[in-house]
């Protein structure tokens, strides 16, 4: 069942000798560059990779964009029968079948302004005493770096990360945490992205990400055979040619 307030539709429609036996809805919001299915030339690394994955097991799809808590509303119900890109999660976990082999495996820093590198760094935990930091509403963050700079660092909450970047900008915070990729892409839409960089020196978190599948209406072997089927396309010059088109300058993740 396709919900009544569509925002953007993609289709992907695949081809092949035999009958296309079945059909997904899928959801998405938009992160570049994991998904964004309103640049037809570019619609995400996390949607080229589905889509390909999918033409191999002979699926045809619709996808369309959402605010993520509408996606994330639809899957619970049933209304559709997956979105992506998430993070694993008992509450989620509970709604949504997750495969075992996740899209990607993403990568948050600390981001501070350019002009401020070698005077701000993160070599340890320390080194946040006292600093102005923001981070994002709802995000998940490593206890232990929670617990510590909530007692010793002065922390401002967003919305989202682009408010983050905003404040960065302005002068406003020290740092921001972000996911690399996602940040680099917002910088670059604002035309700032020689004003900051990423502490890739330590990591603040990492996490994998999935397509979901509602349990509502995709089976636990449907999940087990994408799963494998996913894997398997990872091994692929097609994936490789993928990852180059959105992350040039980085080795596969």
């Amino acid at each position: 069942m396709r919900p009544s307030a569509l925002l953007i539709i993609f289709n992907f429609i695949f081809f092949s000798a035999s009958a296309l036996t079945e059909t997904l809805t899928l959801s998405t919001d938009k992160w570049s560059p994991y998904e964004n299915i309103q640049n037809t030339e570019a619609a995400g690394f996390s949607t080229e990779v589905i889509s390909e994955v999918l033409s191999l097991m002979e699926i045809k799809s619709t996808i369309f964009q959402a605010p993520f808590a509408r996606v994330l509303h639809s899957i619970y119900s049933g209304q559709i029968d997956g979105g992506f890109s998430l993070l694993s999660n008992p509450e989620r976990a509970s709604y949504c079948h997750f495969p075992d082999e996740p899209i990607f495996t993403a990568k948050y820093y600390l981001f501070i302004r350019q002009e401020d590198q070698g005077k701000l760094i993160f070599d340890s935990l320390d080194d946040l005493r006292g600093k102005s930091i923001a981070i994002t509403r709802r995000a998940a963050y490593p206890p232990q770096f929670l617990d510590y700079v909530n007692e010793n660092s002065k922390i401002h909450i967003n919305d989202n990360a682009n408010l983050s970047l905003k404040m960065l900008l302005s002068h406003r915070v020290d740092y921001i945490v972000a996911e690399h990729f996602n940040m680099l892409e917002m910088a670059k839409e604002l035309k700032a992205s020689k004003q900051i960089i990423p502490l890739r020196n330590k990591m603040v978190k990492e996490g994998k990400f999935y397509l979901a599948f509602s349990k509502k209406t995709v089976t636990p072997e449907f999940t087990r055979r994408f799963s494998r089927t996913l894997k398997s396309f990872k091994q692929s010059k097609k994936y490789q040619q993928l990852f180059e088109k959105y992350f040039p300058e980085e080795q596969a993740l």
